[in-house]
């Protein structure tokens, strides 16, 4: 009897090891399992949350905050797992245990269409959210064969279409609570075509704010697009600075907006970005040229070989009505703008260019430029200025619309003008 009890505790010696090591492994495996379904979970929820374009307003100041709010989603998604810290790494460049690394990838927009880290990809182009995690084994036995292992989880998506917005989720720039204009009603469209006072003694009025501040979340802040100036008329290329991956049109303005260049603006980060442009022909001395951007409502215009394209004979298009006034709209001291134009044909797009007088020269301050209240571009404040805004054939209903320049941080400045839609008919230019 002895000597069975004595084979008994021989066998159980020899099979405890086994045991434990099959339980150990047991563990293990479980744990390894979890920390995979973690990261893969989060790397699935960072690519969901990368794909609507988005970013939060409270990393606006990082390089680029969609990048930044994207880590930021897919480490909350971590929760459940033993975090050190972000990515920390040993002499072999491994990452240590208990730590993290989340990189975000996107399309690069030239070719060749690879992949690149730290960019989130353009609308309708891939992004990627790739987690890595190295987790502790804790088991005695399996501690000393591999102190850790490194799980990693990856999703692939394509972006949304978010257009212009493409940072739908930042609250950066308001608008100052001042009353914006709005549309203002179709009083017949023949008694009224030809306003002299071009609606200059008509912005103040009873214009009560009608909330119509429902567009302004559409004022999504972007990288206003930037021409370098001095352009000269030997000058063979155009640079511009503004958003990584924007596509830049430029066009020749005083050829019918004919378009002599485009490319894509490269860069590392959140308005780090510049593109040189090859001109097709020859710039033209005096001729405005304008940097419209494809991606954002935004542009930027320069002057060929001389610093003002546009002195005050620009108003040209008021014709006769604008005789009386002319002289009074170029004296204000304070900020104004121009339209390149009174009236426009009405279901028909336009690109109207305003010219602004006056200006706090500050880049650290915004200037929107609005169409009935929507926000049709927005840049750095400068002295003087002029850009190009793109409004649609639906937008060019008939009837009187505004056109409105307004600084974002005080003092707040604003001017409108207005613009009569259709234009009168030539036979009757000369009301009394």
């Amino acid at each position: 009897m002895s000597r069975e009890k004595g084979q008994t505790m021989v066998e159980f010696a020899l099979i405890l090891p086994i045991l434990l090591l099959v339980m150990f492994v047991i563990i293990e495996s479980g744990r390894i399992f979890q920390a995979y379904i973690t990261v893969q979970h989060a790397a699935r929820e960072g690519a969901r949350y990368a794909v609507t374009g988005r970013w939060e307003e409270e990393f606006v100041g990082e390089p680029d905050p969609r990048v930044a709010s994207i880590e930021d989603v897919t480490r909350n998604a971590l929760a459940g797992l033993t975090l050190a810290g972000p990515a920390g790494y040993d002499e072999n460049g491994r990452i240590l245990t208990g730590h993290y690394e989340i990189k975000i990838f996107g399309q690069n927009p030239n070719p060749p269409p690879a992949l690149l880290e730290g960019y989130a990809g353009l609308p309708n182009e891939k992004v990627a959210v790739q987690v890595a995690y190295r987790l502790e084994i804790i088991t005695p036995i399996l501690n000393a064969i591999a102190p850790s292992v490194e799980v990693k989880g990856y999703q692939e998506m394509i972006n949304e279409d978010f257009g212009q917005l493409g940072g739908g989720g930042f609250a950066g720039l308001r608008e100052p609570p001042s009353p914006i204009p709005p549309e203002i009603p179709t009083a017949g469209a023949s008694p009224t075509p030809t306003d002299t006072p071009t609606g200059t003694n008509t912005p103040t009025p009873t214009i009560t704010g009608t909330p119509t501040e429902t567009p302004t979340p559409s004022s999504t802040p972007v990288c206003p697009v930037i021409i370098e100036e001095p352009v000269y008329e030997v000058d063979t290329t155009v640079t511009v600075s503004g958003d990584p991956g924007d596509t830049i049109v430029i066009r020749d303005m005083d050829a019918g907006g004919v378009e002599i260049g485009s490319g894509v603006v490269v860069g590392s980060g959140y308005c780090n970005g510049s593109v040189v442009i090859n001109v097709n022909g020859n710039l033209v001395d005096g001729h405005i040229i304008a940097a419209i951007s494809t991606l954002h409502p935004s542009s930027d215009t320069a002057c060929v070989g001389v610093t003002t394209c546009w002195p005050t004979s620009t108003p040209t298009a008021t014709a006769t009505p604008a005789t009386p006034t002319a002289t009074a709209t170029s004296t204000p001291t304070g900020p104004y703008i121009v339209l390149d134009r009174t009236c426009t044909s009405e279901g028909e797009a336009a690109n109207i260019t305003v010219y602004g007088y006056n200006w706090e020269p500050n880049p650290g301050k915004t200037i929107i430029i609005q169409w009935d209240g929507a926000v049709k571009d927005n840049f750095s404040s400068r002295a003087n200025w002029s850009t190009i805004i793109n409004v649609s054939a639906s937008e060019t209903t008939s009837g009187t619309h505004a056109v409105r320049a307004a600084l974002l941080q005080p003092p707040y400045d604003e001017d409108t003008e207005y613009i009569d839609i259709p234009c009168p008919s030539t036979p009757t230019p000369t009301p009394t």
